[in-house]
């Protein structure tokens, strides 16, 4: 979509844990939060997201490691203030909104309801409405 749009895309990234179904996610999203601290936020949310079923605590280490961390300083951002406070704020976010499900996609403000195919994700960013988005 990057090549379409170019700068005119916003990409936001909101963490929104679902922890009845997946008990280790907010330490996924926690972890995801110290990886950025490094740079390689989205290499470890790419990761995770490909085995939801890996997110025990040694498995984020490992995640860390594979992806050449600093493991001391990952361990020190894992339960920084900073980390923890910023998914804190996404999760009451997230139940503001009523997400329930990710990923929950927004376009020009408005939740996006149908498809996640790119035509049809691009015809939603290139859609203009007069109508205002909801708070």
């Amino acid at each position: 979509m990057r090549d379409v749009l170019g700068d005119q895309l916003r990409y936001v990234w909101r963490h929104a844990p679902l922890v009845q179904i997946h008990p280790d996610a907010l330490a996924a999203a926690e972890a995801s939060e110290a990886a950025a601290a490094q740079d390689r936020f989205f290499d470890f949310a790419r990761v995770i997201f490909d085995d939801q079923d890996s997110q025990r605590p040694s498995d984020i280490i490992n995640i860390a490691h594979d992806l050449g961390l600093d493991i001391e300083q990952f361990e020190q951002d894992l339960i920084s203030a900073e980390v923890t406070g910023r998914v804190r704020d996404d999760v009451l976010d997230a139940e503001a909104m009523n997400i329930t499900a990710v990923p929950t996609l927004f376009s020009n403000g408005r939740r996006h309801v149908g498809p996640y195919d790119a035509q049809s994700l691009l015809r939603a960013l290139t859609t203009r409405t007069d109508t205002p988005a909801a708070e």
